[in-house]
């Protein structure tokens, strides 16, 4: 793990933190700007949950692997900090996890040319639907059943 997994993993964590942008109101919060999730049709997004649940993963994961090899240089809290920080987008309104930020479902703009008849908010991947299976994002199960069935619809 030392030689070959950890470099990797290190500098994985290291991309995260170079890409997560922190705003510390009453409380801090992360944000990974400027991204494409699984879901290709929309792009230049901001919190996919996708992304920002992948991160959260691999700096926990990082962090946890820098300790077993003996990494003391390694900013094992702040990784943490970080995973903890990043934020994943619930939608109150529709009561389902945000496919990114400003996403509610109601939009038309990210129909492809092929689709002739709008189709409210579709999109080509249920990144949420993702964080189940095969990310094991720690999230109830009627969130699980609410997202997979809002986002099957689309």
């Amino acid at each position: 793990m030392k030689a070959v997994a950890y470099p990797v993993l290190n500098a994985t964590a290291r991309y995260w933190q170079s890409r997560a942008t922190v705003r510390c109101a009453q409380t801090c919060t992360a944000h990974i700007l400027d991204v494409m999730g699984p879901d290709e049709w929309h792009d230049h997004t901001n919190d996919s949950a996708f992304t920002n649940v992948g991160a959260k993963i691999a700096l926990r994961f990082a962090a946890t692997a820098s300790e077993i090899v003996g990494d003391r240089a390694a900013p094992v809290n702040a990784w943490r900090q970080l995973a903890d920080q990043l934020v994943v987008i619930y939608n109150e309104t529709t009561h389902v996890t945000a496919e990114y930020d400003h996403y509610d479902g109601s939009s038309n703009a990210s129909n492809p040319p092929w689709i002739h008849q709008p189709v409210p908010g579709l999109i080509k991947q249920a990144d949420t639907v993702l964080l189940q299976y095969p990310l094991n994002f720690n999230q109830s199960a009627a969130l699980s059943a609410r997202n997979l069935e809002y986002y099957g619809k689309r």
